[in-house]
Order: structure tokens, then C-alpha cells, then sequence
């Protein structure tokens, strides 16, 4: 049987006892103490040493039991476990995925796009490095364990702790599929359950969705509870003291404020954060959005669905606080209420206009046309693509106008 053991200079030696006499060569390899335990290497990038470890024994073992041992001189098994030793050394062979990648980059910069015929540009090249280094942020992995439980694991982090779109996290996996796929055409050591990392189809993209009044509601009447909150953290995988418990319960009530507000008015966050009581006419809010500064005006009132005045500071300078980590935020807000799908900011400017076309009952006004101005669309056309409306919607439109 072969073991391992550790140096005091760090260096890796293997032990074995073949026709009597135990034979100890030294390997390439070599670790901290603190790295070793149990004739393992445990940490970062340690799956390419024990990996390495495995493939000596292997080799090792082979050869004991292929050959008649029992004729070899002490020297001669001395020399052939130091050439099994000598050939299995990866430090040569090996790279690291970090290395992997950067050559996955030089080849990519000079990929010709067939139609353009063009180098890929470095706002591409950026975007593999930019969803590299979130992977690594994530969890310095090696090419081995590429699985499809690491899979669940990083996607639930985009999306639950870093508070990612479900669009946006499936874009990183497109993008590291990429990468993945490359390895394997190299004939790399890429595990094969790499083909579970696919990307989300943007036709089931579940935040595209929006609230509906019975579900709004339950984030307005939500009551932030510290018990509620430290159980759900602890389901998230965080470990709160008391001090940022409280932290936590104040946040909440913040975002669950804002994000109510937000579906009241139907602006996009940016625009929601510049608010201030110079926007306010009365019962309406005037506001230039974006860069092309577009003329937007959107209700600002409190009624059994709405609630914008309500959260709004309205003694001088903005509105609403910015609340920088809202979409973080929301994933608490979405489970305490029972939201059975992915929740931003996005989700709230989308449930403005969602509900006052499917859910206000028919009064004679033209509920497209106070979406349009409260969303700044120029085009009607732009509405209905956003708010998903069909032909099927259209032709109930019909049915009831020209009954």
C-alpha cells in the first residue's frame, strides 16, 4: 500500500514496502503543513495535487502487481519508482485553470468572426474575464469540478447572495460554457457535467413576470419580524449577531417601502433614487428620464393598491433614500412574503403597468396611454411589447369596444 507523508520542508515523499524494504523517493510536490491532513492537500488548488498523488499510487500498484518484484534489486525498484515518480510529475503537464483561461483568451483574440471578419473586441474579451473572475469570487475551482452541483451552487449565489437577474446569471453561464467547451475540444481534464451549465432561456426568464395586486399587497402589509429574518438568514447561509440583525430588519422595512413606492410611480430605480419634491405637482410626478432626458409623468397618489406618497419623504431634498443593495434585499422580501419567482427593482416598474391594464377595472380612460406617459415610451407599439401584451389581449380589446 502506498502513503504519503509531509517533509518539514514541505516536500511530499512516498512510502512504500516492496520484497521487505521500505523504500521512501521524494516527489516534486510540495505543500505548507497546514495544507496537509490525512495524506491529502485540502484548499486552493489542491484537487491538482491530490489528483496527481492518486495517479503515483495507480502507477505504483500497477507495476507491483504486473511485474515479478521479487527479482528486482533494491536499486532497480529505487530507480523505476523514481521514474514512475519522474513521469507522473503534472507540474510539467499540468496547468492551472487560472493558466487554462488565459490561453482560452489568447485564442479567442484571434477568433475572425465569419461575417465581419473582424477580431472580437475587447468589450468581449472583458466580458469572459468579468465572468471568470465571479467564479473564481465564488469559489477558486479546478477544471474536475466543474459538476452539476456546482452548477446549483454558483447560480444560486448570482442570484441569491450577489442578487443577479436570472437573465444576468444566465449570461455569465453562456459565457463560462464557452470557456468550458473550449477546455473540452482541448482535450483537457474538464469534468463532462460541465453540459449541465446552460443559461437561462429568456423565454422562461421567470423576472420578466410581474406582481399582481394580491401579491403587491402582501409585500405592503409585510411586518419585518428579526425571528422570521434570522431563520430565513440562516436557510441563506448566513450567521447573523444581533447587532447585524438589526441592521438587517431596517434594511428590509426600507426596500419593502421603496419597492411598494416603486410600483406606484413605474420608474426605473435610477430615475426612482433622483426624485425629489421639486418632481411633485399635486397628485402627479413630472421627471425627465435617461440620457435622452425623456418627459415622463406618472401618478403619485395613495389608494387600496397604491401607496407612493406614503414611503415619501416630502419635507425637502430626495424622495426615497438610494438603497444601493435592494436587489439583494428583495430575495429576503420575496421568501418572507412567499413570492413564487425571481423579484428586482425591475419586477416593480414592470407590476405599474401590469396592473393598471389587466387589474383596474374598465372606466373609459385609456390605461395605455397613462402607462405610456408614466414610462416615457414614445410608441404604443413599445408598451405593449414590455408589458407582453398578445394578439388573444388585443382581440378581447376588440370584443369589447365593438360589441
Amino acid at each position: 500500500m502506498v502513503k504519503y507523508y509531509l517533509q518539514k520542508s514541505g516536500a511530499i515523499i512516498v512510502a512504500v514496502t516492496i520484497n521487505g524494504v521500505r523504500h521512501r523517493p521524494t516527489t516534486k510536490l510540495k505543500v505548507k503543513p497546514d495544507k496537509w491532513v490525512n495524506q491529502r492537500v485540502v484548499g486552493k488548488g489542491s484537487i491538482n495535487i491530490n489528483y496527481e498523488l492518486d495517479r503515483i499510487s495507480d502507477a505504483v500498484e500497477k507495476w507491483i502487481f504486473e511485474n515479478p518484484v521479487k527479482n528486482y534489486t533494491d536499486d532497480q525498484v529505487k530507480l523505476k519508482l523514481q521514474s514512475i515518480i519522474e513521469n507522473s510529475d503534472f507540474v510539467s503537464k499540468r496547468k492551472s485553470i487560472q493558466e487554462y483561461f488565459d490561453e482560452f483568451i489568447q485564442d479567442k483574440k484571434k477568433q475572425v468572426n465569419k461575417k465581419t471578419k473582424k477580431t472580437l473586441g475587447d468589450k468581449t474579451i472583458g466580458s469572459y474575464r468579468a465572468e471568470f473572475e465571479k467564479l473564481m469570487q465564488f469559489e477558486p475551482l479546478e477544471l474536475e469540478q466543474i459538476n452539476k452541483q456546482k452548477y446549483d451552487e454558483f447560480f444560486n449565489w448570482l442570484t441569491l447572495e450577489k442578487g443577479h437577474k436570472i437573465s444576468t446569471a444566465g449570461k455569465s453561464i453562456k459565457r463560462l460554457k464557452t470557456f468550458f467547451t473550449w477546455c473540452h475540444h482541448k482535450g483537457l481534464p474538464i469534468n463532462q457535467e460541465y453540459n449541465f451549465w446552460a443559461g437561462v432561456d429568456s423565454e422562461t426568464d421567470e423576472e420578466d413576470r410581474a406582481l399582481n395586486i394580491q401579491q403587491l399587497n402582501r409585500i405592503y402589509e409585510l411586518v419585518i419580524d428579526p425571528l422570521d429574518v434570522m431563520d430565513l438568514s440562516k436557510e441563506l447561509g448566513y450567521n447573523l449577531d444581533s447587532r447585524h440583525l438589526t441592521m438587517l430588519c431596517e434594511s428590509l422595512e426600507r426596500t419593502r417601502q421603496q419597492a411598494v413606492a416603486m410600483a406606484s410611480i413605474g420608474c426605473h430605480k435610477e430615475d426612482f433614487w433622483s426624485l425629489t419634491d421639486s418632481n411633485v405637482f399635486g397628485d402627479i410626478i413630472k421627471y425627465d428620464r435617461g440620457k435622452n432626458q425623456i418627459k415622463c409623468v406618472a401618478p403619485f397618489i395613495d389608494n387600496h393598491i397604491f401607496h407612493a406618497r406614503e414611503f415619501a419623504n416630502l419635507s425637502g431634498g430626495p424622495l426615497f433614500e438610494r438603497n444601493l443593495k435592494i436587489n439583494e434585499h428583495l430575495v429576503y422580501i420575496r421568501h418572507l412574503c412567499k413570492i413564487p419567482f425571481h423579484i428586482t427593482a425591475k419586477t416593480f416598474r414592470k407590476t405599474f403597468g401590469s396592473i393598471i391594464y389587466y387589474e383596474l377595472p374598465e372606466t373609459g380612460v385609456n390605461k395605455l396611454g397613462v402607462i405610456m406617459k408614466a414610462y416615457g415610451h414614445k410608441r404604443e407599439e413599445t408598451t405593449r411589447r414590455y408589458l407582453g401584451i398578445q394578439d388573444d389581449d388585443l382581440r378581447k380589446d376588440h370584443a369589447l369596444l365593438f360589441k
